[in-house]
């Protein structure tokens, strides 16, 4: 698999001053004539979690948001 199938679109911030970029790249990425379907989840690694878990299921993955912090990805 080549790492294309993981796509970074992702942004840092605190999660108040980035939910609309957020929301914006989730809505462009799952308009209906686009998607079938789409799942949103919490890793720390794309690539490793893409290859072991979704690779079957979904043709890629986009991450929209990145952040050392646990308390804003919770």
């Amino acid at each position: 698999m080549s790492e294309e199938k993981v796509l970074y679109k992702d942004v840092t911030g605190r999660p108040q001053d980035v939910v609309a970029h957020v929301r914006r790249v989730v809505g462009a990425s799952t308009r209906e004539d686009k998607v079938r379907g789409f799942k949103i989840g919490i890793t720390n690694d794309p690539v490793g979690r893409f290859k072991r878990k979704y690779i079957k299921s979904y043709d890629k993955m986009i991450v929209v948001y990145r952040s050392s912090s646990i308390n804003s990805i919770s």
